[in-house]
């Protein structure tokens, strides 16, 4: 079986259609319902400083963000403003971070601890 998205083979031979059953998740919001005892990973592209707080609000709620920086390649010093503002906002937290790939970065609440 190969990696679960799109359509993809079942062990007994017939399709198993991913996509459509996560979009049947979505009880046609567009979103997961949100539970207040669940805690998830959300992922944010961030364009600007204005889009910290609510990477912000995501931590403190207890949630994970996979911060995707892309956005920010343009300008070399905004990248480095960011990058020092989520390092600071994540030590506020009492939380941590990591480095997944060269346009994301993992930040984690308080109470979970990134071990490579």
């Amino acid at each position: 079986m190969k990696w679960p998205f799109g359509k993809q083979q079942a062990s007994g031979g017939e399709d198993v259609d991913v996509d459509g059953y996560m979009k049947e998740l979505t009880m046609g919001t567009g979103k997961l319902p949100e539970e207040e005892n669940l805690t998830y990973l959300k992922s944010i592209r961030i364009s600007n400083e204005a889009d910290l707080e609510r990477i912000s609000k995501e931590l403190r709620r207890g949630n994970m963000v996979v911060m995707n920086i892309s956005g920010l390649f343009q300008d070399k010093g905004k990248l480095r403003a960011v990058v020092e503002k989520i390092k600071s906002l994540v030590g506020e937290v009492n939380g941590d971070i990591c480095k997944v790939s060269n346009e994301k970065l993992l930040l984690v609440p308080n109470g979970m601890e990134i071990v490579a």
